[in-house]
């Protein structure tokens, strides 16, 4: 692919997602930097300021990728993320039963409410793209991403990312409020429902596509 080309379907990609994520330009721009440069994105904001419609819009927008959402809760456990093996029924072996990590876009919400020890299940497939489930280790999907969110620290329940956590994100961004104009326009123009949030979003670059500007 030739540069021209890739310039012009990152700004395909970018005019894509401000078609349904409104009030965050640079936040949007930043966040579309990082994925082409093969990064994590950790985003600091409160609840409800579009973080999963805009995980899901990305994914829409990229023909083949498939997303997936874990909710940080404090009783989350490493195989609610990363998924387990049981055994199969009739069979002497194991079957992988797999988590949400395995999706290509992986939005983390709260990650900060989340205990270490979770966390710390989060580590192996932000660094290497693979987990390990008991004694296997187990690819996953090309392109990954983690797009995670943390709550303020004043916030109760939320702990402090460790060193290791926040040096497998290439960005930080602030995901602040919105003007009072765009929240007025989100308020006229939301649909109840998230899909129907995405009914004008249709894939504008390919997975292959995007592989190849990485």
């Amino acid at each position: 692919m030739d540069f021209d080309s890739a310039v012009r379907l990152t700004h395909d990609l970018r005019d894509n997602l401000g078609k349904v994520v409104k009030g965050h330009e640079t936040g949007v721009d930043l966040l579309v930097i990082t994925l082409m440069a093969k990064g994590h994105v950790l985003l600091e904001s409160v609840p409800g300021e579009g973080k999963t419609l805009l995980s899901t819009t990305l994914a829409a927008s990229i023909d083949g990728m498939s997303s997936g959402r874990i909710s940080g809760q404090p009783t989350l456990k490493p195989s609610d993320l990363l998924g387990a093996e049981i055994a199969s029924e009739g069979a002497d072996r194991f079957e992988l039963l797999k988590g949400p990590i395995f999706n290509n876009i992986v939005l983390f919400d709260e990650l900060n409410r989340t205990d270490p020890r979770t966390q710390s299940a989060l580590l192996e497939a932000m660094q290497e793209h693979q987990v390990t489930i008991g004694s296997s280790s187990h690819k996953l999907p090309q392109p990954f991403h983690v797009i995670a969110t943390q709550n303020p620290l004043s916030h109760e329940g939320t702990w402090e990312l460790d060193a290791a956590a926040k040096q497998r994100f290439m960005v930080k961004i602030e995901w602040t409020f919105s003007p009072r104009e765009i929240e007025f326009q989100i308020a006229r123009e939301a649909k109840a429902s998230l899909q129907e949030n995405l009914k004008n979003i249709s894939p504008v670059i390919s997975r292959y596509e995007f592989a190849e500007i990485q």
